[in-house]
């Protein structure tokens, strides 16, 4: 049987090699019956959990029943792929998450929404700054309202 430090030391790749983690260090919450996955960095604050509501009732969403939600603490581990495979996913938003820290290797600018097959994904500053400055609610008020109140 190959082992991972068999392969890592064998020469064939040129880059760094990491297994995901068999044991997540987060808590899903939400019933998540329209498949957004809300992703926020750090523990969770009532002050910043009551700030995101009221962001996603403004687009027709439902913290507790239409989203995963998972705080992810400064250390925890955390895949976006993992929880995909789990649950339907099909917008993505995070919120002080650099898309690396996400499991997932793409470059994408802050509050610019990008479609990657056929998930919507958006990162945004974390919550704290975006409560605390009028310029990056709009920022995410913008990105919100261009993915989830598209007029047809």
């Amino acid at each position: 049987m190959i082992n991972l430090s068999d392969v890592q030391s064998s020469g064939i790749f040129d880059y760094e090699i990491f297994l995901s983690a068999d044991e997540a260090d987060f808590a899903v919450s939400g019933k998540n019956k329209k498949g957004l996955l809300v992703a926020i960095s750090g523990c969770e604050v009532l002050a910043w959990k009551n700030f995101l509501e009221k962001v996603l009732q403004a687009t027709g969403f439902s913290l507790a029943e239409d989203t995963a939600t998972i705080w992810v603490t400064p250390h925890g581990r955390f895949c976006f792929s993992e929880i995909a495979r789990k649950m339907p996913v099909f917008h993505a938003i995070f919120f002080g998450l650099e898309p690396v820290r996400a499991g997932l290797h793409i470059e994408v600018a802050p509050y610019q929404p990008v479609k990657i097959g056929q998930r919507m994904f958006l990162f945004c500053d974390d919550l704290p700054s975006i409560q605390a400055d009028q310029a990056r609610k709009r920022l995410l008020w913008e990105a919100l309202k261009s993915v989830f109140l598209k007029k047809e």
